[in-house]
């Protein structure tokens, strides 16, 4: 639920108003969310029994780009403790 809460209030968000952190961490649950949609539908391809290499794909690149927005989000956090710290 937090995840929806999230989204939704940062979706009507200009870019501008949000700090670094924050678009980072809308960028990944976006990708998160692609990602998933992109599993829901490998799993129903499968159970239909037409699942495709290129569904399998489809899924490794949305994963892929969730990795690399994580890791944008955790060098963001890295740099925000730096500056506290």
């Amino acid at each position: 639920m937090k995840i929806k809460e999230f989204r939704k209030k940062y979706q009507e968000k200009d870019c501008r108003e949000m700090t670094l952190q924050e678009e980072t961490m809308y960028e990944f649950c976006l990708s998160m969310k692609d990602m998933e949609k992109a599993f829901e539908l490998i799993i129903t391809m499968n159970e239909q029994g037409d699942v495709t290499v290129e569904d399998a794909y489809e899924l490794v690149d949305a994963s892929m780009c969730a990795l690399i927005d994580a890791n944008q989000l955790l060098d963001c956090m890295i740099k925000k403790q730096e500056k506290q710290g």
